[in-house]
């Protein structure tokens, strides 16, 4: 949950936060949701860290299934390489 997306963007695609994104080197941006309100946004991140893996992957899937890296089309962030 963020306030800011395309800071939250450069802190993980430049290594300047730790845990779940630095260790398993989390790059691309898959899906994202705009909510009303932080009170709303805390909920919600709060109810998909209670999901199963496959669970997410189905929701990511439902809108993105080539798990393409939308922040190029938000305007937030160059494209990855091909290797990231």
């Amino acid at each position: 949950m963020t306030s800011d997306l395309a800071a939250r963007l450069h802190q993980y695609r430049h290594g300047t936060t730790k845990g779940f994104v630095t260790r398993h080197a989390v790059f691309r941006l898959v899906r994202y949701e705009m909510l009303d309100d932080m009170d709303n946004a805390i909920s919600r991140e709060k109810q998909l860290k209670r999901w199963h893996r496959a669970w997410k992957v189905n929701l990511v899937e439902s809108q993105n299934p080539a798990w393409n890296d939308l922040a190029p089309g938000l305007g937030l962030a160059e494209p990855l390489s091909p290797r990231e």
